[in-house]
């Protein structure tokens, strides 16, 4: 299936070779190919990927009732899965 370049594809790779990486936060208007984009670029460049919808999956959401460290929302996420 050919896939259109977007320039999010240049800031996803940029961001998966910096040496101090952050958190990935995408944001943009609806229906513009976000989810699309990241779910591809990460099918594209890792072995194992989740993907978790928090509004429809409501039961995800307590990930982040006790805390809002990256170290302890994933760690509630793996307790869930």
């Amino acid at each position: 299936m050919a896939v259109l370049q977007r320039k999010i594809d240049n800031i996803l790779r940029e961001w998966k070779v910096e040496e101090d990486k952050k958190p990935l936060v995408v944001k943009g208007c609806r229906q513009c190919g976000k989810t699309f984009s990241v779910r591809n670029f990460a099918a594209q460049n890792y072995d194992n990927v989740i993907y978790i919808n928090f509004m429809e999956m409501d039961e995800y959401n307590i990930a982040f009732e006790k805390s809002r460290r990256i170290d302890d929302i994933i760690l509630n996420i793996t307790t869930i899965i």
